[in-house]
């Protein structure tokens, strides 16, 4: 009866991630372009310079909110709003300093900016904080569908705006008034929603100790992904920064789709209570194998066509990017699992700072022994050791929270032969194709890519559904 009850939400919940996806889709089409439209028709140094406003950008929409838009997923949105008044002061002053740290960063260190550039980002960073807390509520309210529209209309105003600032003239605090505009009026219809705050059941005595743990672990998150990217921009050349920076680019869809997985699955084990540790199983394996039947043959597919890839979409302008590119996508088959949303929900969010804190200082280890000998690609391959010994740490506590078996917790044998049959496949189709134009070959195997994702699918994820 248990199980029935559980799944028979199951349909809503592949509507939530359906919709969460849709949207994360759109969002790393309109991304992709933007890089590739840019990085071709810029210089490199230009190219340098917006990239560094997007680091900041995603450094600081990460400060000042301090995990505010994590811990409305999963704690009661009443309980959060009564805290937030019980405690203003302390709130007012954590925001202050926040934002005084974005001032000085912004006119004291980013030298190499106009005092325009840097009042119009700072908006910008306010603004696009506001957004995400909105959607933060909007999907603890099931309202998924919702996002997905302001979301697709605002990146098409996105790609608009990229495409008529970069073809017509390139102005960088024009491009951020520009996406200031749309972000106000993206801004607008997410609050202009009736927002249900829900009833607190009873007063929550926890809120702080989570909050801190879910704040410090998106900041050392953060600090984790943009590590590498901060050192090279500030000790090596503009040039190798952007080569750099091409090379290590997760293609986010992978990305968008793993998290819109983890934010559905976060909502729905959080009805759960810990004792029912077979039903949160089943919701914690669930997207598992669906995510590896797209991600392992795309792995596969990358790895082979890394070369004829960057050489059509940048025009042989990056192809220094090209071994950094294979380096970082060795994590692309960790992705198939969110491995925090069990501890994130029985509030072991302590074990999910201790793995960042892991993961930081691994990857400050593997770089100092890696660098002399392989040089800046020793920075990729020491984030890609971290990342895995991270996931493990993880998924090690999740076993044990749950009481279950490590090898219980995921399809181990099914990711390993979907991972195989992936790059059997996709190395002999890059064999047979590698006599014809690049531009063909790429061509062939991208069908061969989605004809072997068809195919691993129904052989397993949706045998396994059934």
């Amino acid at each position: 009866m248990q199980a029935k009850n559980i799944f028979s939400n199951s349909s809503n919940f592949l509507a939530k991630i359906s919709w969460l996806g849709a949207s994360s889709i759109i969002k790393y089409i309109v991304q992709i372009i933007t890089i590739i439209l840019f990085a071709n028709k810029l210089s490199v140094k230009d190219y340098a310079s917006y990239q560094h406003v997007w680091i900041v950008i995603n450094l600081f929409c990460t400060i000042i909110p301090f995990g505010l838009s994590a811990l409305l997923l999963n704690v009661n949105t009443g309980a959060i709003k009564n805290w937030i008044f019980t405690n203003k002061q302390i709130v007012i002053t954590s925001v202050i300093v926040g934002i005084i740290a974005l001032l000085f960063y912004l006119f004291f260190i980013m030298s190499n900016f106009e005092n325009t550039e840097k009042v119009f980002l700072f908006l910008f960073i306010i603004i696009q904080i506001i957004t995400l807390i909105g959607e933060a509520i909007l999907t603890k309210q099931g309202k998924e569908k919702t996002i997905f529209w302001i979301n697709t209309f605002y990146f098409i105003a996105y790609l608009l705006l990229h495409y008529f600032i970069v073809i017509k003239f390139y102005n960088l605090a024009t491009l951020l008034l520009g996406l200031i505009i749309i972000t106000i009026v993206k801004a607008f219809f997410l609050f202009m929603l009736k927002n249900r705050i829900e009833k607190i059941i009873e007063e929550d005595k926890t809120i702080s100790k989570e909050w801190i743990y879910l704040g410090t672990n998106d900041l050392l998150n953060t600090i984790v992904k943009w590590l590498d990217k901060w050192i090279i921009l500030w000790l090596w050349p503009t040039a190798s920064f952007a080569v750099y920076f091409n090379g290590t680019y997760e293609i986010p869809i992978f990305l968008l789709l793993l998290g819109a997985v983890g934010s559905v699955s976060i909502v729905e084990i959080s009805k759960l209570k810990l004792e029912e540790n077979q039903a949160i199983l089943q919701l914690f394996k669930k997207p598992v194998l669906t995510l590896a039947t797209i991600l392992l043959p795309s792995f596969a597919f990358l790895f082979c066509n890394a070369s004829y890839l960057f050489e059509f979409l940048f025009s042989n302008k990056y192809n220094e990017s090209v071994p950094i590119f294979l380096i970082t996508l060795l994590i692309l088959p960790a992705r198939v699992v969110y491995s925090t949303s069990v501890l994130q929900v029985f509030g072991k969010s302590k074990i999910i700072v201790q793995g960042v804190i892991i993961d930081l200082l691994l990857a400050i280890f593997f770089m100092a022994i890696l660098y002399p000998s392989i040089g800046i690609k020793g920075f990729a391959l020491a984030f890609v050791l971290s990342t895995y010994i991270q996931i493990f740490y993880y998924l090690w506590h999740t076993s044990r929270l749950l009481r279950l078996k490590f090898s219980k917790l995921l399809p181990f044998s099914s990711i390993l032969i979907i991972l195989i049959l992936s790059i059997v496949f996709a190395s002999s189709l890059f064999a047979l194709t590698t006599k014809l134009p690049h531009l063909y070959a790429l061509m062939i195997n991208s069908f061969g890519c989605i004809f072997n994702i068809i195919v691993i699918y129904f052989l397993f994820a949706k045998a396994k559904n059934n």
